[in-house]
């Protein structure tokens, strides 16, 4: 069962032309053990009974509870389902405010009771009661209130008209020099000039014999065929180094001798067709030939 708590019914009072169509209503909805229903939404239907008996208006609100249980509406504006509470003839018989709640928010209302308007809200009540009275004289003016907030500022009022030109003041002193500006981008490139003068003729360099190459002794420029070049091939006739690698025909410098490789053929003199590929391959051939060694110290004694 659920319990409607400390209702509270408040008439607006205007002395206006126009009165305010409305009660306040105030209550607090518990459960069955007392608990309040805190922050849920219900539905309330509330009838105006005159004597407790005639039902003379009837209307709906749909509300939420706030922390404490506590709903709060006005009667006179909800959705009305009979009658009208402007045309309630407030001068005449007893009415009671009769309370029904649906606290899931629906439709199915539990009857939770009546309450007796002990006094007819005066302003209600003279609209429907007889001629007012005299108006009674001016009362004194209150002491002013306290000066409320300034307003916000008004918007930019239309621009006046341009005045007239005023006369010329006379030159001010020259500023100081500004900083200096970037530099600018790079420009396109200009055309080709015109070809210079031919420059004297050099001193004539080191000449070398035929097939010589030139090469610099640490003082001077100097030939050698150490290295020959007929203008078609480039050819030495000793073993050379590359990268530390020794390349050549070993000793003997025979002609159909191949040496690759530190210390390979080292000591040949007359062999002939012998390859020695590796360090110190066939170090130790002197006139054998028809050998192939490949593979460091191969084919050694």
């Amino acid at each position: 069962m659920l319990k409607l708590i400390l209702p509270l019914l408040v008439a607006f009072h205007c002395a206006k032309a126009q009165t305010p169509q409305g009660i306040n209503y105030q209550a607090v909805v518990r459960d069955a053990s007392g608990n309040q229903l805190s922050n849920q939404a219900v539905s309330l239907r509330m009838t105006i009974l005159e004597n407790n008996t005639t039902t003379v208006y009837q209307e709906t609100h749909s509300a939420t509870t706030n922390g404490f249980g506590l709903v709060n509406l006005i009667i006179g504006p909800g959705s009305a389902t009979q009658g009208a509470f402007n045309a309630i003839d407030w001068s005449t018989g007893t009415y009671f405010a009769q309370t029904e709640v649906d606290v899931t928010g629906g439709t199915n209302y539990a009857l939770m009771g009546s309450q007796q308007l002990m006094s007819v809200p005066y302003a209600l009540y003279a609209e429907t009661s007889g001629s007012a009275g005299p108006t009674g004289p001016q009362g004194a003016d209150g002491s002013n209130g306290v000066d409320g907030a300034t307003g916000p500022t008004g918007p930019q009022g239309i621009a006046g008209p341009t005045g007239a030109q005023g006369i010329a003041g006379t030159d001010g002193a020259a500023g100081v020099t500004g900083p200096q500006g970037p530099t600018g981008p790079q420009g396109p490139t200009g055309a080709q000039g015109a070809t210079g003068p031919q420059g004297p003729t050099g001193s004539f360099g080191v000449v070398g014999s035929t097939g010589q190459t030139i090469y610099y002794n640490g003082t001077d420029w100097v030939g050698t065929l150490n290295l020959a070049n007929d203008g078609a091939n480039v050819s030495t006739d000793a073993d050379i180094l590359v990268n530390s690698l020794k390349v050549g025909r070993g000793g003997g410098n025979r002609i159909s001798n191949v040496a690759l490789g530190a210390s390979a053929l080292l000591i040949n003199t007359t062999g002939v067709e012998n390859t020695a590929i590796g360090a110190a391959s066939l170090l130790s051939n002197e006139t054998g030939y028809y050998n192939t060694a490949i593979g460091d110290e191969r084919l050694l004694g």
